[in-house]
């Protein structure tokens, strides 16, 4: 409205500049013989559709959008919705898609697109696009549990009972986190990965030993690679008793009776037996209230 509009002998119109124009279902054309031609003015694009965020996680979001035919490029706007801040250019690219980096977790963004339009070096920005909005996913890694330090050994898979708090505040399992146990039958030190889903991500571990109670009997089978390996499985305060299948069954060694686990692993050791051979299993049984371990070599 008024601008000043003037012919061109049926081969498209020109604007004075300063002058806007809104070409007919928003889309731009080559100055050709049947074709609108634009000088001076703003060039109106068509709004990016489909915005979507396709990967949320702790420190960036990935978005994508569909393709706008005559856009050269397409300007990423962000915005951080908790503090209702305005729209800033985060980033400009020319394929559908981008990766927002380097962003803090548990922060609230809303995200816009304009499809933009060069002519003569002059950048014409479309209309905004749709909004999405996302919320930075919170690490795993900075949960705490109450997952209790020892379990009674039963012979059966232990699964305790436990909380997950992050933040201070208590999560929801198989809604905000999955677990996963493993060597969690066997006198020794069990594993308990946590994994976050939802709007959290990233994993931890955490461990609680399994015990035989005093006056309580059991047997269970290991495999080990090296004497090393044992060092995770031998408590402290307990008897330690080392034979070889090879000499059927004869005590190599006198049991080792000691408060610390790794005098026993060193008195092992110092009976001069050969390092390597494989430890194909291990039998534990309490003994007034310490635990006995028969190796086999």
């Amino acid at each position: 409205s008024g601008n000043a509009l003037s012919g061109s002998g049926g081969r498209g119109i020109n604007i004075r500049e300063g002058a806007k124009i809104v070409i007919a279902d928003n889309t731009y054309s080559d100055n050709v013989s049947g074709d609108v031609g634009v000088s001076g003015g703003a060039v109106y694009t068509k709004a990016a559709q489909s915005v979507a965020a396709d990967g949320v996680y702790q420190d960036h979001v990935q978005l994508s959008w569909q393709p706008v035919s005559e856009a050269d490029g397409y300007i990423i706007q962000r915005r951080l919705t908790d503090a209702q801040d305005s729209f800033y250019e985060a980033a400009e690219v020319t394929s559908t898609s981008y990766v927002d980096m380097a962003l803090p977790s548990k922060t609230k963004y809303e995200y816009a697109v304009q499809a933009v339009k060069y002519i003569d070096g002059r950048r014409y920005p479309g209309k905004l696009s749709g909004t999405v909005t996302v919320r930075t996913k919170a690490a795993m890694s900075d949960c705490e549990s109450d997952l209790p330090s020892v379990m009674k050994y039963t012979g059966r898979k232990i699964e305790p009972s436990f909380n997950i708090y992050l933040d201070g505040s208590r999560l929801v399992p198989e809604i905000d986190y999955k677990v996963k146990y493993y060597n969690n039958t066997a006198v020794g030190r069990a594993t308990v990965a946590v994994t976050g889903c939802g709007q959290y991500c990233g994993y931890k571990e955490f461990t609680f030993e399994i015990k035989i109670s005093s006056g309580e009997s059991a047997e269970q089978t290991n495999s080990f690679s090296d004497l090393k390996d044992l060092a995770g499985s031998v408590s402290d305060n307990c008897v330690v008793a080392v034979t070889a299948k090879g000499f059927g069954g004869k005590l190599l060694s006198p049991s080792v009776r000691h408060s610390s686990s790794s005098y026993i692993l060193d008195s092992i050791q110092s009976a001069k037996l050969i390092s390597g051979i494989e430890i194909t299993s291990r039998r534990v049984r309490s003994s007034g209230g310490y635990s006995t371990y028969g190796l086999w070599l």
